[in-house]
């Protein structure tokens, strides 16, 4: 004569022989009418989700779900392409048949600026001050090369020609005249400057050290470039897949130019700064090859009017959040 605790037994045995060993660990029992888990991972009361199916549970017995995936980045409906690879995800449009990729950055929390120790660092990157990022954005994998503001613009500003060199002696009026052509041509795209937050979280890396790792390997600066630029990702990248973001120009931010103290005063973390809506001039960032070590920097900063551009100058694009 069968109990029912023997029968429990039985269905337990045929459960093992069907489905695996998974059945038999102490905290996975019998399903309860077999129905699947809700998107977010929810069951009716009593029962746990488990390998997405609702599972009924002992009495007195414990369940830890398991822990969620980060959140995946927005599906890039403007994108020609996209995927993952071993620095993340990326995505990619053709502009008259001029690649253009771009990294997604996923939001964060960081410290920008200099801190006090650093040697190498100038007063107006101080004080240092955390920044969190609540959104996350794509940015071009390189600046932007001379073939594509050509594709663009028609013309090329450059003062070394190339067509893979970044495009230079371009001032910030310049830039805004070629992301609206460029969004014009390329519908959805909303393309445009990285804040100076941005880029600097984006050029870190997740790192705070003044660079991303040592000086010649990732940066075209006076001293290892003969006196000119060189062509756009040549160097080694940062964790995320971005190059020269250090070195070979400096990069136009979309923000006016503020003292850090101004951002730090209040010894909280800021979120998303923006920059104020009218200041001195315009923020550099990065270094470029003409100038010394102590420029290429994650946290060097500058400013320069708006209508300002020589052969130091370029870009790098932005889109999002």
């Amino acid at each position: 004569m069968f109990t029912p605790k023997s029968v429990y037994g039985l269905l337990f045995v045929i459960l093992v022989s069907v489905c695996g060993d998974d059945w038999a660990r102490p905290s996975v029992q019998l399903p309860r009418g077999g129905e699947q888990c809700t998107g977010n991972g929810l069951c009716t009361s009593g029962l746990a989700c488990i390998k997405n199916v609702c599972i009924a549970l002992l009495e007195d017995e414990v369940f830890e779900p398991e822990p969620q995936p980060a959140p995946e980045p927005p599906l890039a409906s403007w994108a020609e392409h996209s995927g993952e690879d071993s620095f993340g995800t990326w995505a990619s449009v053709y502009v008259s048949g001029v690649k253009l990729k771009f990294r997604w950055i996923e939001p964060g929390t960081f410290w920008m600026g200099s801190p006090d120790d650093d040697e190498e660092a100038y007063d107006w990157e101080k004080p240092r001050h955390q920044v969190r990022l609540t959104e996350g954005y794509w940015m071009a994998e390189t600046e932007v090369t001379q073939q594509l503001w050509q594709a663009v613009m028609g013309g090329n500003p450059s003062f070394f020609t190339g067509e893979t060199r970044p495009v230079e002696t371009v001032s910030w009026d310049d830039v805004q005249a070629f992301l609206s052509a460029l969004n014009t041509e390329v519908p959805g795209l909303e393309a445009r400057l990285p804040t100076e937050a941005q880029w600097e979280y984006a050029a870190r890396a997740g790192t705070e050290p003044p660079r991303y790792g040592p000086l010649d390997e990732v940066a075209w600066h006076s001293g290892n470039s003969p006196n000119t630029t060189q062509p756009v990702g040549t160097k080694a990248p940062n964790a995320w897949g971005l190059y020269d973001t250090l070195g070979n120009v400096y990069e136009w931010c979309q923000d006016d130019y503020d003292d850090h103290e101004a951002r730090a005063i209040s010894g909280t973390t800021i979120e998303d700064p923006t920059g104020p809506v009218d200041g001195r001039g315009r923020v550099v960032r990065g270094g470029s090859w003409g100038y010394d070590a102590q420029d290429v920097r994650a946290a060097y900063r500058y400013e320069c009017g708006p209508a300002f551009g020589n052969s130091h100058f370029g870009l790098r694009l932005s889109r999002g959040p």
